[in-house]
């Protein structure tokens, strides 16, 4: 499987919503693949990318 390069997707969650995917760099130079929910917001996914 290939690592995202970077900017945001609008993945199909369970159930028909909508969510969002981002690759973030964190503050101690790790890159995360972070996933949000469309509806609220909420952090669902946080995966370490590269590691």
């Amino acid at each position: 499987m290939s690592e995202p390069r970077g900017g945001t997707r609008s993945p199909q969650e369970p159930g028909g919503g909508r969510g969002r995917q981002a690759v973030v760099l964190g503050p101690d130079g790790v890159r995360h693949l972070v996933t949000v929910d469309g509806a609220t917001g909420t952090v669902t996914g946080d995966a370490v990318l590269g590691g």
